[in-house]
């Protein structure tokens, strides 16, 4: 097929099907698994910085689809939308040392995946384990970044 500005993407279509299909045929063992992997990735990220001294609270959403907060982060409603503090160092420094182990993390919200195997999630924790010994040895995260701090995204004026 051929994809286009004024046509479907065929690629995308054909994998949300593929997607479609795995989840009817497999009687909810997808969502199991998706759930599963979401609760050690969360569970994780919680255990990891408090066993490093890191101050977070539980993530806010669901164990499938969850936001790190860190302590003094006053987010507002969205970071993707809008956030109340300029910058967020300390969730900036986590996905920086988070990107040097291998694992994207994206702006906000951290997805868990059916594709992730365990060994998959047994190297995000070690990932997480020495990202958290990273923010664990500065006082100020800034100092460490690379670049500024980021924002919690697009602001409405």
């Amino acid at each position: 097929g051929v994809s286009g500005t004024f046509n479907g993407d065929t690629i995308g279509l054909a994998a949300a099907k593929a997607v479609i299909d795995k989840t009817e045929r497999d009687d909810r063992a997808y969502y199991k698994r998706l759930w599963d992997v979401g609760y050690r990735l969360r569970d994780g990220f919680i255990g990891e910085a408090r066993a490093a001294g890191v101050d977070v609270d539980v993530p806010i959403g669901y164990p499938a689809c969850w936001l790190p907060k860190f302590r003094g982060e006053e987010l507002d409603v969205d970071p993707i939308i809008r956030d109340k503090k300029a910058s967020l160092p300390w969730r900036t420094l986590w996905r920086q040392e988070m990107c040097r182990r291998g694992f994207l993390i994206g702006p906000a919200y951290v997805f868990s995946s059916f594709a992730l195997t365990d060994l998959d999630v047994e190297r995000y924790l070690e990932a997480t384990r020495e990202a958290f010994a990273v923010l664990a040895s500065v006082d100020n995260p800034s100092e460490r970044l690379v670049g500024e701090a980021a924002g919690g995204g697009a602001r409405v004026a």
